[in-house]
């Protein structure tokens, strides 16, 4: 069965200095010990507190556990700093 997953953030670390940081999430599910990534929403300028229009497509399996990691970076930086991950 496929699920679409809708990201928001609450109080996000601000890693910007003369603004707010510009939050992305990506989304990976653990397969055969290797993250894989499954996609990733669009980049929203100057918020902490980010709903992202995106949503991200997976497969949904009953009665079995799957392991997804969330990782959200500010999008405006060459380095892509990170914010933080679940």
């Amino acid at each position: 069965m496929k699920v679409q997953l809708y990201i928001s953030g609450r109080q996000l670390k601000n890693l910007d200095t003369f603004s707010k940081s510009d939050p992305r999430c990506t989304v990976y599910e653990l397969v055969k010990e290797k993250w894989v990534k499954r996609g990733k929403t669009e980049m929203i300028n100057n918020t902490l507190n980010p709903d992202f229009e995106s949503h991200i497509e997976m497969d949904y399996y009953f009665e079995r556990s799957q392991d997804i990691k969330f990782v959200m970076k500010d999008g405006d930086t060459n380095s892509s700093e990170m914010i933080g991950e679940t």
